[in-house]
Formats: C-alpha cells, structure tokens, sequence
C-alpha cells in the first residue's frame, strides 16, 4: 500500500549484505521500522528528516488468530511487530486491517513455512504477527 513514512534513519544491515537496510520513522504518526532492499543509487533516496513515499506492506510470518482484542500495534523487536486489527477489505491473501494505522497485511508465507491461516472474513478482528516490509517506488 502506497503511504508516506516520515524518516528518522536508514541503518544498513552490512552484517548480512550490502543490499538489506531497517529504515526507521513514522507512519501516521507511530513509530515504525521497516525493512527495505536498496541498490545503488537508492540510497540516496532515503534521506533522515525528509517524508518517503514507498510501498509498505505488513508481512506476516506468523498464525493468524482470531480475537476480540482492541486495535495494538505491539513491536517486539527491530522489524517484527504484533498488530491486532479489524479486516476492512479481503482479495484473496491481501487484508486491509484497521488497527492503530490502516495496515496491509499479507498473508502469504516463504514457502515450507507451514502456518495455519483461519477463513479470515471482512469485520474480524485478528491478530498477527510479522514485518513492516517497505518496497521503494520507482522515480
């Protein structure tokens, strides 16, 4: 989903390889961190204090539960959260969840990941755990 993040920093993750970085910053207002692929000259795009609009999705790695929780956007480490949120729309495995923030999560696994996923329908409330994946738009 296209949104805007307000950045704070961009942390590369060097350890791992020259291409994955965290992004942290805010989106609508809570503080988020991300994870994004960058190459090349896209670093340059990602600049602290400065808005970035980009492709944002919630990647779950995670079961998806059934609850009757209030909206929680609940962080647990680096990129990895739990949101508990209202499902709003459904095509296929994509959901918009109002939560603290509108969310798109995407219900999707790596595969060989095996995960139960419940017939998850417009008006419930749910709960998830996975990534803020930020995807940088093309200029």
């Amino acid at each position: 989903m296209k949104q805007t993040l307000a950045v704070e920093r961009l942390v590369p993750w060097s350890r791992y390889n020259d291409t994955e970085a965290q992004i942290d910053g805010y989106l609508d207002g809570h503080a988020v961190s991300c994870r994004v692929l960058v190459f090349g000259s896209e670093w340059d795009l990602v600049r602290p204090g400065e808005p970035l609009v980009a492709d944002i999705t919630f990647q779950r790695y995670g079961d998806v539960a059934l609850v009757s929780d209030a909206p929680a956007l609940i962080p647990i480490r680096g990129v990895s959260y739990v949101a508990i949120g209202t499902v709003v729309e459904r095509e296929d495995d994509l959901l918009q969840v109002d939560s603290v923030l509108r969310l798109e999560v995407d219900l999707d696994l790596t595969p060989g990941m095996r995960r139960e996923i419940p017939d998850v329908a417009v008006g419930d409330t749910i709960r998830v755990e996975g990534t803020f994946e930020l995807e940088l738009l093309d200029e």
